[in-house]
C-alpha cells in the first residue's frame, strides 16, 4: 500500500481505529523499511486521540454527576417523615437508614478521587440520626458539595491510577482503576439503592417523584 492510500485510511477513521492502524504499518515498515514519516504520524494522533477520548469522559462523568445530584435531591425530599421507620423486612434498613446510606455515598467521592488507598477506618463521618429527614437532607447538600469538589480535582491521569479501599489492614475493593471505581462504586451504587427507595416509597403509598420523566401515575392522571 501506497503512503498516500495509506494516510487516506488515517484520516477516515476514528479515535479507535488509530491503534489497528499503527499496527499494522508497524509491521509494514519492519518488512519494507518504507513510510516511516506516516508510521510517526499515526503515533502522535493515536495518543493525542487517547486525551481527548478521557477529557471527554471527565466531561461526561462531570455532567451525569451535577444531573444525577438534583434527582437525588427531589426523591430524598419526597421522604415523609412518619415512615423513616418502615423495612420490608427484619433484615432490611429502615427507610431513614437507606436515605442516610444515599447521602453519605457522595462523601466517598472525597476518598476516592483524592487518595490512591482510600482507609474507611480511619474517615469518620457525623451523619446524624435516621429518623430526622431534614438531618439526612443536610447531610446529603453537605456531601454533594465536596463530591463537587473531588470530581473537578480529577485529571485525565488519576482517572487511570488504581485505587484501593480498606479496613484497617483488610482490603475491601481493589486494586482497580480509578475510571471503574467511579461507575461501580459511586455512580452506580447510587442508583441502585435509590431504586430501592422508590420501592420503599410505593410500598407506604408515598408519591414518587418522576426522575427519568414522569411517573406512571403523572403519566395516567385523568
Amino acid at each position: 500500500m501506497s503512503c498516500e492510500k495509506a494516510f487516506g485510511k488515517l484520516i477516515r477513521t476514528n479515535g479507535i481505529d488509530y491503534l489497528i492502524y499503527v499496527k499494522i504499518y508497524a509491521i509494514y515498515f519492519l518488512n519494507t523499511k518504507a513510510c516511516f514519516p506516516l508510521l510517526v504520524l499515526m503515533l502522535v494522533i493515536f495518543l493525542l486521540s487517547l486525551f481527548k477520548t478521557y477529557e471527554m469522559i471527565l466531561q461526561f462523568l462531570t455532567q451525569e454527576f451535577e444531573h444525577e445530584v438534583e434527582s437525588t435531591r427531589k426523591l430524598l425530599q419526597a421522604i415523609p417523615e412518619k415512615d423513616l421507620s418502615y423495612k420490608p423486612s427484619e433484615t432490611s434498613w429502615t427507610m431513614g437508614e437507606l436515605a442516610q446510606h444515599i447521602a453519605t455515598i457522595y462523601y466517598w467521592y472525597v476518598g476516592t478521587f483524592t487518595q490512591n488507598v482510600y482507609d474507611v477506618a480511619t474517615d469518620q463521618l457525623e451523619r446524624g440520626d435516621t429518623n430526622d429527614i431534614k438531618e439526612t437532607l443536610s447531610l446529603f447538600e453537605r456531601n454533594a458539595e465536596k463530591a463537587r469538589a473531588a470530581l473537578r480535582s480529577l485529571t485525565e491521569e488519576k482517572l487511570q491510577d488504581n485505587w484501593t479501599m480498606k479496613a484497617g489492614e483488610r482490603i475491601v475493593l481493589g486494586p482497580m482503576p480509578r475510571g471503574i471505581v467511579a461507575r461501580g462504586f459511586l455512580f452506580n451504587h447510587l442508583y441502585h439503592h435509590r431504586g430501592e427507595m422508590i420501592v420503599y416509597l410505593r410500598a407506604t403509598g408515598n408519591k414518587v417523584p418522576g426522575l427519568y420523566g414522569p411517573t406512571y401515575e403523572e403519566s395516567n392522571k385523568g
